[in-house]
C-alpha cells in the first residue's frame, strides 16, 4: 500500500543517515512534455551536444570558407582588379591550406602586404623573379608582413615602394650593386632604395657618412645642399640600390631580418651573378658581405667594407674608396663611369 511504501522509505533513510542518494533513488520520475518529440532527432541531439567552443569553431570555419568563396567570385568577375586574384600556378600551398594556417585575425582583414609581389612592375625583373614569388618561403614571408600590419604595427617602406630598387634599375642596365642591410625605420625615410631618402628629408647618419666618403674619394664630387639625399640618379645609371632585407617595422631595426628576405635577396644576387658579367658588387656591412659566397669573382668585382653607420664607419668605411674603385673596374671592361653626383 502507499502508506507502507512511505514508512519503508522513512526507515531506510534513517538507517543510512538520511543521505541524498537514497532519497534521490526513490524520487518519482517526472513526466516530460511529449510535444518535443515532433522535432527531428538529429537536429535536437546536435544542438544539445555542441559545446560553446565547438559552435565558435564552426562559425570561424564558415567565415573563412565564405571569404575564400567571395575571393574566387571576385577573381572570376575581374581578375586584374586585385593582387590577390592573380593565379599562382605551382604553389606548394593551396588557398585552402593558407586559410587553415593563417590566424583568424588575418582571415578577416584585407592585408595589403599579402600579395606584395604584384608591386614589382618592371617586366625584366619579373621574368627573372617570378619563380621566387611562387615558392612557399615567399608566401610565408608575405603572411608574416601582413600579420605585422594586421596587428597594428607600421611597416616601412610603403608596400608600393618595396621593390622600387628593381623598378628603378632594369635588369639589363645593371652595372653596380650596392648592398645595404635593412630599410630606414623612422617616419618618412625609407623609399625602397638602400641609403636613399626622399627629397626634402634630412640625411640619416649613414647617408651623411657615404657623402663624406664620396667627397674624399671622387675629386669632382660636390656635396648636395641638405636636406637632400635622394639617390635616384644612381639608379638611372645602372646602380641597383638593394637592401638584404626589404621591409622593417617602424622604429625597430632588423625586425624583419628572419622573415625570409635573406633567401629572396640571395636568389637576386645569384641570378645577377649567373646571368650577367663584369658587375661591381659593393658590400657594406656583415649582412651584405654574406652574399659574396654566390658571386663568381672571376666574372665580377667585389668591394667590401664596414657599414657606413656611425657605429662602424670609422672601422674601415672611411678611406675605403669604393666609388673610384668601381669606376676604375667599369672603365677597364669597356663601360662608362658612374656619375656619383647626387
Amino acid at each position: 500500500s502507499r502508506r507502507a511504501f512511505w514508512v519503508f522509505r522513512a526507515n531506510l533513510n534513517r538507517a543510512f543517515g538520511g543521505g541524498p542518494m537514497i532519497t534521490q533513488f526513490f524520487k518519482p520520475i517526472p513526466k516530460t512534455p511529449q510535444k518535443t518529440e515532433n522535432k527531428s532527432p538529429q537536429n535536437s541531439s546536435t544542438k544539445m551536444d555542441l559545446s560553446p567552443d565547438q559552435k565558435k569553431k564552426i562559425a570561424e570555419k564558415r567565415a573563412i570558407a565564405l571569404q575564400i568563396l567571395q575571393t574566387k567570385k571576385k577573381a572570376k568577375l575581374n581578375p586584374d582588379s586585385s593582387p590577390q586574384s592573380e593565379p599562382q600556378s605551382g604553389d606548394s600551398v593551396s588557398e585552402t591550406d593558407d586559410s587553415k594556417t593563417a590566424p583568424s585575425s588575418l582571415a578577416s582583414s584585407p592585408l595589403s602586404y599579402s600579395k606584395i609581389s604584384s608591386f614589382l612592375t618592371d617586366q625584366s625583373w619579373r621574368s627573372h623573379l617570378e619563380n621566387e614569388f611562387k615558392k612557399s618561403y615567399f608566401k610565408d614571408l608575405c603572411r608574416k608582413i601582413a600579420k605585422e600590419e594586421a596587428s597594428g604595427r607600421q611597416v616601412f617602406p610603403p608596400k608600393e615602394l618595396v621593390f622600387k630598387a628593381f623598378d628603378s634599375c632594369p635588369f639589363d642596365n645593371i652595372r653596380v650593386v650596392i648592398l645595404g642591410q635593412d630599410p630606414y625605420h623612422d617616419n618618412g625615410q625609407a623609399e625602397g632604395l638602400c641609403f636613399s631618402v626622399p627629397i626634402g628629408v634630412k640625411q640619416p647618419g649613414s647617408l651623411r657618412n657615404i657623402i663624406r666618403e664620396l667627397s674624399s674619394d671622387i675629386e669632382s664630387f660636390t656635396p648636395p645642399k641638405p636636406p637632400h639625399g635622394h639617390l635616384a640618379k644612381w639608379s638611372q645609371q645602372g646602380v641597383l640600390l638593394l637592401n638584404t632585407v626589404l621591409t622593417v617595422n617602424a622604429h625597430l631595426a632588423n625586425s624583419h631580418a628572419r622573415f625570409g628576405w635573406q633567401t629572396f635577396t640571395d636568389a637576386v644576387i645569384r641570378i645577377i651573378g649567373s646571368k650577367t658579367k663584369n658587375v661591381v658588387f659593393i658590400l657594406w656591412g656583415k649582412q651584405a658581405q654574406k652574399k659574396c659566397v654566390s658571386i663568381n669573382r672571376q666574372k665580377h668585382c667585389i668591394i667590401e667594407s664596414p657599414h657606413p653607420s656611425g657605429l662602424s664607419a670609422h672601422r674601415g668605411f672611411f678611406g675605403s674608396k669604393p666609388f673610384s674603385q668601381a669606376n676604375a673596374y667599369l672603365l677597364k671592361h669597356g663601360f662608362d663611369e658612374i656619375d656619383w653626383q647626387i
